[in-house]
C-alpha cells in the first residue's frame, strides 16, 4: 500500500538513543566523581524504563519523571547527589550525544527526493534536547516537521498527542498515514490509538506481545521503502 504521510519516531528509530543514554549517564557520573559500571547502568535503565511507562499512561508530567527517575536511582544506591543537578548533566550530555540509526539519512532522503513523501518526526523526548540533536543531522532537510510530546500536551500514545499535532501539521492523520517506531507501548499503542496503520521497527527481533496491532514489521530500516513506496 502506499501512504502519503510518514510518522517516524526519533529515538531508536531515527536516532540511535541507547548509545547516547549511555554516554550521557557515564558522563553524568563523571561529572560528579561517581562511580560508573555497567551493573549500575542495568539498574538505572530498568528505573528509568519504568518511569516512562508511567509517562506513557499519564501519570506523571514529564518534567516530573525525569527527575524521580535519578532520585529513585540515587536512593537505591545510596548515592547523597541533588537529582534534579544529576538530570541537568545527563540531559546536557544527551543533547550532545548524537548517533544515527544505519541507513537513517539514506532512507529519508529517498522517501523524500525520489517518492515525495511527507515526512514528520513524532517523539516522546525533551524538547530542547530533541531540538539540539535532531537540529545536528543532514537528514532534518528532508523533515515536514517535529512534534514532540512537550509541546503537544500529551505523551505519545494518547490521542491528545495526535489530535493536537494533526493541527499543528494542517492535516489529518488518516488511511494514508503511516507511523514507523520501535515501542509497543508508544508508537504502535499511539497508531492503534489513532486508527492508522503502524510499522514496528524491531532491530533487537524482541518477540511480539498481545494487545498491540501491528501492520508490519522491519528489522532494517531501509526496509520501509518498499513498503511504502
Amino acid at each position: 500500500m502506499s501512504y502519503n504521510v510518514l510518522l517516524f519516531d526519533a529515538d531508536n528509530t531515527l536516532l540511535d538513543f541507547d548509545y547516547a543514554e549511555h554516554e550521557a549517564f557515564k558522563n553524568a557520573n563523571l561529572k560528579f566523581n561517581l562511580p560508573f559500571t555497567e551493573e549500575l547502568y542495568a539498574k538505572y535503565h530498568v528505573i528509568n524504563d519504568g518511569w516512562w511507562k508511567k509517562y506513557e499512561k499519564g501519570l506523571y508530567k514529564k518534567e516530573e519523571i525525569v527527575v524521580l527517575r535519578f532520585k529513585e536511582y540515587l536512593e537505591l544506591t545510596g548515592i547523597e547527589i541533588n537529582p534534579e543537578e544529576f538530570n541537568k548533566a545527563f540531559l546536557s550530555n544527551l543533547a550532545n550525544g548524537v548517533k544515527t540509526i544505519d541507513g537513517a539519512y539514506e532512507v529519508l532522503k529517498t522517501l523524500k527526493e525520489d517518492y515525495n513523501k511527507t515526512i514528520y518526526i513524532v517523539t516522546n523526548g525533551v524538547t530542547k534536547v530533541q531540538e539540539k540533536r535532531l537540529g545536528s543531522q543532514p537528514f532534518m532537510k528532508y523533515i515536514d516537521g517535529i512534534f514532540v510530546s512537550e509541546e503537544m500536551g500529551y505523551p505519545k500514545p494518547e490521542l491528545g498527542f495526535f489530535i493536537n499535532a494533526q493541527k499543528k501539521a494542517g492535516h489529518a492523520f488518516k488511511s494514508d498515514t503511516l507511523i514507523i517506531g520501535d515501542s509497543l507501548t508508544s508508537d504502535i499503542k499511539g497508531g492503534n490509538v489513532i486508527g492508522i496503520d503502524t510499522c514496528w521497527f524491531n532491530r533487537n527481533f524482541a518477540p511480539l506481545k498481545d494487545g498491540f496491532n501491528v501492520t508490519y514489521t522491519i528489522t532494517d530500516l531501509k526496509q520501509i521503502i518498499d513498503i511504502v513506496k
